[in-house]
C-alpha cells in the first residue's frame, strides 16, 4: 500500500534531450530537485526502506517501483554511449547510484539544503568518471 501510495506521489520525469550526456544529466537533476525536497515524498521512502530492512517482500515492491523509474536515465546513458560520451564497461545500476546517489543521501542527511546541491559541479565529475578513457 505504501508503495502504491509513493508511485503516486512521484512524477515521472520528462527524458531531456540537449544532444550531450553532460547537458542530458543537468536537466534531468535539476528537474529532480522538487522530489527531493518534498517531505511527504521522502518520509514514505525511508519509511519503505526501514519495512523492507524486516521485510524482504516490500524491498521487492520498492525496487520495482524504482526500476520502473528508471527509463529516463536508462534513454540518456544509451544515448551517451551512442555519441561516445559513456563507457561501455559501466553497467546502469552503478550508473544510477553515481548519479542520483548523491541527491538522495542530501535529501535524508540535509534535507534543508537539497537546493544548494551543485548540479553542475556533481554532474561534471560524473563526466569525467563516465567519459571512455583514452
Amino acid at each position: 500500500l505504501l508503495v502504491a501510495a509513493l508511485d503516486g506521489q512521484i512524477p515521472t520525469p520528462d527524458i531531456p534531450d540537449t544532444g550531450t550526456f553532460r547537458g542530458d544529466l543537468v536537466a534531468f537533476l535539476t528537474s529532480l530537485i522538487p522530489i527531493f525536497e518534498d517531505q511527504a515524498i521522502r518520509m514514505v521512502s525511508l519509511d519503505l526502506l526501514a519495512m523492507g530492512a524486516r521485510e524482504p517482500d516490500i524491498t521487492k515492491h520498492f525496487q520495482a517501483l524504482a526500476s520502473g523509474r528508471n527509463t529516463p536515465l536508462d534513454t540518456m546513458i544509451e544515448r551517451g554511449r551512442r555519441r561516445g560520451e559513456v563507457r561501455e564497461d559501466l553497467d546502469a545500476l552503478t550508473l544510477l547510484e553515481l548519479i542520483e546517489g548523491p541527491m538522495f543521501m542530501r535529501s535524508i542527511m540535509r534535507p534543508d539544503q537539497i537546493a544548494d546541491f551543485d548540479i553542475e559541479s556533481h554532474v561534471d565529475g560524473l563526466v569525467q568518471v563516465v567519459s571512455p578513457r583514452d
